[in-house]
C-alpha cells in the first residue's frame, strides 16, 4: 500500500508540471463549412503554426502558415451572400499546395495571403479576435 501511495505521488508530481504546459499552448482544431454543401475547411492551431485545409468538389488547397509570419488580419467582409471571410497577411510567405485530382495536377506555391472562410460574421470576428491575441 505505502508502494502504491509513493508511486501515485510520483506519477502526480510528473505529471502535473506537464499538464500545464500543454494547457498553456493555443490549441485551435476545428472543421468549418466554407460554402454551405460544396466545400470544407479544417483549421489546426498550434503555438506556432496554423494550417488550413480546405476541401472543393474539384480538388483541394493545404496551406502551412507559421504564426511568426502574419503581419495582419483584416476585418470580416462578406465574400459571398453566404460566405464571411478574413484574410491573413503574411511576411515572408507561406507555402500553399493545390491539389486538382481531376486533372491530375499538384502546385505548389508561396502565397503571401490566405483565407479563412465562416458562414457568419460573428464567427469570423471570434476567429479574428482569438488568431490576434495569440500572435507573436
Amino acid at each position: 500500500m505505502m508502494i502504491r501511495s509513493l508511486f501515485l505521488a510520483i506519477l502526480t508530481a510528473v505529471a502535473l508540471p506537464v499538464a500545464a504546459v500543454a494547457q498553456a499552448v493555443p490549441h485551435w482544431n476545428v472543421t468549418l463549412p466554407a460554402a454551405p454543401g460544396k466545400s470544407t475547411q479544417k483549421v489546426t492551431l498550434t503555438s506556432s503554426t496554423l494550417t488550413i485545409d480546405s476541401v472543393f468538389s474539384q480538388g483541394s488547397v493545404h496551406e502551412v502558415v507559421p504564426l511568426k509570419s502574419i503581419t495582419s488580419i483584416t476585418k470580416p467582409y462578406l465574400y459571398t451572400n453566404k460566405n464571411w471571410l478574413i484574410d491573413l497577411k503574411l511576411s515572408p510567405k507561406a507555402t500553399q499546395v493545390n491539389t486538382l485530382p481531376s486533372v491530375n495536377s499538384i502546385q505548389t506555391n508561396q502565397v503571401d495571403e490566405v483565407s479563412l472562410q465562416f458562414l457568419n460574421e460573428a464567427d469570423a470576428a471570434a476567429a479574428r479576435a482569438y488568431l490576434m491575441a495569440h500572435l507573436h
